[in-house]
């Protein structure tokens, strides 16, 4: 799996970040309506597809136990090949994803229902034999959506092909003063 690191320690260039981040600050957010993991263009191996095999979304802080089962909402994407429900689904299918003002993102509205997430796992495939291409990202921000807007709540940089695992370690924060 990857180095998962705290946003202050990103391997990102501060122009990088400002780019990829948009001068937003995260927000520590416990439970919301909607999860999502979200990349840009300029964050992928290969421009154009962010490929991703299975996505689970874990209220427990090291993906323990059963991930938050993903048919208590709708999967909801920028756009794509194939339904994003079937990166929800632990099987050979994946989502082809495709941006949405050069923004990658998919991920669970639970409805109105809160969910506590502080663990993702994340499969982007190797690629079949017949590819040669593999369409990955290396940075993503985990988005929750918090008082009517998506609110960045964590930075995972250091992705890599195969599976990740992202903790949202909400200790590492820094309290407001």
């Amino acid at each position: 799996g990857a180095t998962l690191q705290h946003p202050t320690t990103l391997k990102l260039t501060a122009e990088e970040q400002k780019r990829f981040l948009a001068d937003q600050p995260i927000t520590q957010v416990t439970a919301a309506t909607k999860w999502r993991i979200l990349t840009q263009e300029d964050q992928l191996s290969t421009y154009d597809t962010w490929d991703i095999r299975l996505l689970q979304f874990f209220p427990d802080p090291d993906c323990e136990g059963k991930p938050i089962d993903a048919s208590l909402g709708e999967a909801i994407h920028s756009n794509g090949y194939n339904s994003p429900q079937s990166a929800f689904e632990d099987n050979e299918s994946s989502w082809y994803g495709y941006p949405v003002d050069g923004n990658y993102f998919i991920g669970i509205d639970f409805k109105g229902e809160e969910k506590v997430v502080r663990c993702i796992i994340l499969d982007q495939p190797y690629g079949q034999p017949t590819y040669t291409l593999n369409y990955f990202t290396t940075t993503a921000v985990v988005q929750a959506y918090h008082e009517g807007e998506w609110v960045n709540v964590w930075i995972a940089d250091g992705l890599v092909k195969g599976d990740n695992t992202i903790r949202i370690d909400l200790s590492t924060l820094a309290t407001p003063e």
